[in-house]
């Protein structure tokens, strides 16, 4: 992949994440003033028992991208077509186990969770829809992988954008006073199947010799999906349990209220590490390339000097929350969820390490090092849930203590000392080559921004965008300067390409 269409696929994804939070930023605030707390707290529980069910996939959907990038990378295109159809295959199967799951939840919710009465038939009919369109996505996914493992991120986010806009829209023009969860439910499934409806229509443009048929499902496929599948199935269920512990036991403990400022938070920290991970994954198919034809090299620059752009990346985002966090919640949310900020802090801390390591993550997946991956993610939810047990009595502030703690441990230091080993790399030769330099250089526009922000606090979102958007110039200056270099820069610039790109 050439230099030009690296940076043009960051570049789209990061578009869509701009897209995905500030829609966020717009919608959240609206809902939780016009549903309540309590009521917005009952539509993020629903979100999450819904979310339980995404390990019903086996890690079929995770397989599918890189089964498919590796097979490109061999010119196996009939391969990809047989990948492409027992996948769908054994994804149907999936949609059926999820509408079962779908209907035992419409039983067990309302025994979990403390739902009004006269709430309790809206809640239902969101489950409902929630729950459907969950069951949906898994036969898209076939159509997202595909995208994937093409490296054709554009056409990805060519979807994906639209989507996240006419969603938001409707989130704040057609959610009426009743049964809002009912409409809630109703917009998610509407786009989303719009969405999975035009991914499929491009596949089959993007290569028109894409056949999908029981008859190329194969055995030894379900096989070879296994192979990646069975572990990457225990990584998707670590990432999409994980999280969900800390919001279940508070709704249990604390009641939905709770969850509604725990989640302002978290979803913060979410939209950094979306950033992280979207700026990084662009990358993935071509670490696995680089395992397919063993090329040593480019894993190991993927790396060092990737995770040199990953950790810088992570210390802006670490920074801008600590300093313009407490001012940013106060306007976003219109001083009701300023409880949220230290929170805030604790959960950013947690994820610093954590979000610097996507590119390794990415590297790792990539040599098929999928089992100690999963087994190193299974540690997490291990240790969440006695520790999140533990400090929930402490409240809001101990959960996110949990939260952090075990996300560091085992996302961040943990997977960054097995790349380390797999790698050949020391600890110590890592650190100097890119912990030491990067956080020399952020520094600076990080102090800059904290003396700023203490001396003139801003005093509407609008200043804490403009004071975070001069940030954001100053830092990107600097990192670009310090890590890409001055000639680099101005070769790029004239569209000439640097002597070490690709």
């Amino acid at each position: 992949m050439s230099t030009r269409k690296i940076i043009w696929n960051m570049t789209i994804n990061t578009a869509g994440t701009v897209v995905n939070m500030l829609s966020g930023l717009v919608v959240m605030p609206y809902l939780i003033r016009t549903l309540g707390s309590g009521t917005y707290g009952l539509w993020i529980l629903i979100g999450t028992m819904a979310g339980y069910f995404g390990v019903l996939d086996l890690g079929v959907s995770a397989a599918l991208g890189r089964l498919v990038a590796a097979h490109r990378a061999r010119d196996e295109h009939d391969q990809v077509n047989e990948v492409m159809s027992t996948s769908l295959a054994m994804l149907l199967v999936a949609f059926v186990f999820v509408c079962v799951a779908t209907a035992v939840a419409l039983v067990i919710f309302p025994r979990i969770f403390s739902v009004p009465s006269n709430e309790l038939l809206d809640v239902r009919y969101a489950l409902i829809l929630v729950g459907l369109n969950l069951a949906l996505t898994f036969p898209g996914f076939t159509f997202a992988g595909f995208l994937w493992g093409h490296e054709r991120f554009d056409l990805e986010n060519a979807v994906r954008i639209p989507c996240l806009i006419i969603r938001a829209v409707l989130s704040v023009t057609a959610v009426g006073a009743s049964m809002p969860l009912l409409s809630l439910g109703m917009i998610v499934l509407g786009v989303d199947t719009l969405g999975n409806l035009a991914r499929m229509l491009l596949c089959f443009k993007l290569d028109p010799d894409l056949r999908l048929s029981w008859k190329q499902a194969r055995r030894s496929k379900v096989r070879e999906i296994f192979s990646i599948g069975g572990w990457m199935s225990v990584i998707s269920w670590s990432r999409l349990l994980t999280p969900q512990i800390a919001p279940t036991l508070i709704g249990i403990r604390l009641g939905s209220a709770a969850v509604t400022t725990f989640v302002v938070a978290r979803q913060l920290v979410a939209y950094a590490n979306m950033f992280a991970t979207t700026a990084t994954q662009v990358l993935a198919p071509r670490a696995i390339a680089a395992h397919a034809t063993d090329s040593v090299g480019t894993q190991m620059t993927l790396f060092i000097e990737g995770g040199k752009f990953s950790y810088a990346l992570s210390l802006f985002f670490c920074g801008g929350l600590f300093c313009l966090g407490l001012p940013f919640i106060h306007w976003w949310q219109h001083g009701s969820q300023d409880a949220a900020y230290p929170l805030l802090l604790v959960l950013v801390l947690g994820e610093s390490l954590p979000m610097s390591q996507w590119l390794t993550y990415s590297v790792l997946l990539g040599a098929n090092r999928q089992r100690p991956l999963g087994l190193l993610l299974l540690c997490e939810a291990v240790i969440s849930l006695p520790l999140t047990l533990a400090f929930v009595g402490a409240g809001l502030f101990g959960v996110s203590l949990a939260v952090a703690l075990s996300a560091f441990l085992v996302r961040g230091l943990f997977e960054w000392l097995y790349a380390c080993r797999m790698l050949k790399v020391s600890a110590l030769s890592y650190s100097k080559r890119v912990f030491v330099p990067v956080t020399v250089f952020a520094i600076a526009p990080i102090a800059t921004l904290y003396a700023v922000a203490a001396r003139f606090s801003p005093e509407t979102l609008g200043g804490t965008f403009l004071l975070g958007g001069a940030y954001c110039v100053i830092y990107v200056g600097v990192m670009s300067v310090a890590l890409v270099g001055p000639s680099r820069l101005r070769a790029f610039a004239v569209g000439a390409k640097p002597g070490s790109g690709t």
